[in-house]
């Protein structure tokens, strides 16, 4: 311990700026970047059996009444996801945190999590933000997806496959 009077507020100077310069356990601490309403561009899924053809889950919901809603002072975000076959809406609780070109999200219950997975979506996903091109999107693989469920003519006994996920929100 520096027993100097200068040495010691050096130390405690140095220790201060340690602790507030570090705050990468702070993940919403970019909210305010990705704060706003979103309609959702693209939602596809790619198998990677070659035999099978791209799920586009544009076909099961209405992309432009889809909407991702952040609402970055809260840490907070609801999807809302809109079915054209006549299904009800559905409104996800998410948690959100942003950081360094990324945003997480997190559903709340298990209905979100329910929710998610019928747009084949994980209960925890990562989205990256451009500021300029005002999107969120990302591109990640993803296992035991259920395409029968999806469309039963197309993927019979297709229910549990890996495969590539593309999502693409785009800021009004």
């Amino acid at each position: 311990m520096p027993t100097c009077p200068r040495c010691a507020l050096l130390a405690v100077a140095l220790a201060v700026a340690v602790f507030t310069g570090c705050d990468s356990n702070n993940p919403g601490r970019d909210l305010d970047l990705v704060d706003g309403i979103y309609t959702l561009e693209e939602l596809t899924f790619d198998p990677t059996t070659q035999s099978l053809p791209t799920a586009n889950l544009g076909e099961l919901i209405d992309d432009a009444g889809t909407t991702l809603e952040i609402f970055g002072g809260d840490g907070e975000a609801q999807m809302v996801v809109r079915y054209e076959n006549g299904r009800p809406s559905s409104r996800i609780e998410l948690e959100v945190g942003a950081t360094r070109g990324r945003a997480s999200f997190e559903a709340v219950t298990q209905d979100d999590v329910d929710d998610l997975a019928d747009i084949f979506l994980p209960d925890q996903f990562v989205l990256n933000y451009d500021e300029e091109a005002n999107v969120l999107e990302s591109t990640f693989t993803q296992t035991g997806v259920n395409l029968e469920a999806f469309d039963p003519d197309v993927y019979r006994d297709q229910r549990n496959n890996r495969g590539t996920l593309t999502i693409r929100f785009r800021r009004l």
